[in-house]
């Protein structure tokens, strides 16, 4: 299973949307471009299971390096009321969505955290 740390198309409501001003209206154009390049190369690499079952939706699955995995994605619960102010260039709504960031890490590794392997001090690479 490999995990998409993807903020990017849940929420692209709140990234890509009429802006209020002008600040936002530059901000939004220099984003948008990431979106569109975001999920270009998702759905490139990802492809739906052919069947469903009992009705559940379809699981995207990615194919690296000869393996098939199964894609999975992290919540990072950004809820609407925050949308607004996602591209605001502020302190505030820096630390605020830094904050979302890490309790969604936090909770990955809560749910799931059991399923990684064992890193090398300091670094992303496995233990022997």
């Amino acid at each position: 299973t490999l995990y998409l740390l993807d903020v990017l198309r849940d929420y692209k409501a709140g990234f890509i949307r009429q802006p209020r001003h002008l600040i936002e209206a530059w901000s939004i154009e220099i984003f948008a471009p990431t979106v569109a390049l975001a999920e270009r190369i998702l759905e490139r690499h990802a492809k739906k299971d052919s069947a469903s079952s009992k009705g559940k939706p379809r699981k995207l699955r990615v194919h690296v390096n000869g393996k098939n995995y199964k894609l999975k994605t992290v919540d990072f619960n950004i809820k609407k009321v925050d949308y607004g102010t996602l591209m605001e260039w502020s302190h505030s709504s820096m630390v605020r969505l830094w904050k979302i960031g890490y309790e969604a890490g936090e909770r990955f590794v809560d749910e799931r955290g059991h399923r990684l392997p064992d890193r090398q001090p300091y670094s992303a690479m496995p233990k022997d």
